[in-house]
């Protein structure tokens, strides 16, 4: 992919809005013990697939698709994932491939090998079982598959960057402004970590630490600080 770079001019310096809660005691009772999150007595709230990629009965998948992904409600055991997740091409014949997790973005992975491709016009069924966890322990309520086809031909066509969150040489942004990116296609999270994506001051050249979420087709970066008034700063993929 050629590179692609989005500048920020002027930022712009924005007013802090104070927000103050009062917490009032009633009476003189004694509050309810917190256990694992949960107000005593509460149900357990269990993790639940959000979204996923490819989507559910999607159609005309390239052969040589390599990412996997399921978006979860709630914060996930990233040691639960790397074995309850698994896709099967058709169903009985395992592929294997390997899972990480995302925890900013609540994301599994399951990336494939480089070789060999997906087999052609075949009906493919990804699995997450209930051995899936969340952080305290509650795992999902059932397996939960969905399936998608190939084609017959893989994809050859680059991705490009179609829109970004704020325009090109955009001026009074918002220093507390998050930097995002439209992809033509969903990427793979993994190719866009690192050195992959950078949010920099454009005079000083320094780069800005921050979070970084990719959800299919979108990329969201989230400055771990406001950034700093009337400068100018250069988002590069």
């Amino acid at each position: 992919m050629n590179i692609s770079s989005v500048s920020y001019a002027r930022i712009s310096r924005l007013g802090a809005l104070a927000l103050t809660v009062m917490l009032a005691g009633c009476g003189g009772g004694t509050p309810a013990p917190i256990l694992g999150g949960l107000d005593a007595g509460a149900t357990p709230v269990v993790p639940t697939v959000t979204a996923v990629t490819p989507l559910s009965s999607a159609t005309g998948l390239a052969v040589n698709t390599k990412v996997i992904t399921a978006t979860f409600s709630k914060a996930m055991d990233r040691a639960t994932l790397l074995t309850s997740f698994t896709l099967a091409c058709p169903a009985g014949i395992p592929v294997t491939g390997t899972v990480d997790y995302t925890a900013a973005s609540k994301t599994a992975t399951l990336t494939l090998p480089t070789a060999p491709n997906l087999p052609g016009n075949t009906n493919c069924t990804a699995t997450i079982t209930t051995a899936a966890h969340d952080t305290v322990g509650l795992a999902i309520a059932n397996n939960f598959t969905w399936s998608f086809q190939t084609s017959a031909t893989p994809d050859t066509t680059a991705p490009t960057v179609t829109g970004t969150l704020n325009p090109n040489g955009a001026v009074n942004v918002a220093v507390n402004t998050k930097v995002g990116a439209t992809f033509s296609e969903a990427m793979n999270p993994a190719s866009l970590a690192g050195a992959t994506f950078v949010l920099k001051e454009s005079i000083s050249n320094n780069p800005v630490a921050g979070s970084l979420v990719v959800n299919a087709s979108t990329l969201l970066f989230t400055p771990t600080a406001t950034l700093t008034p009337t400068t100018a700063y250069t988002a590069s993929i």
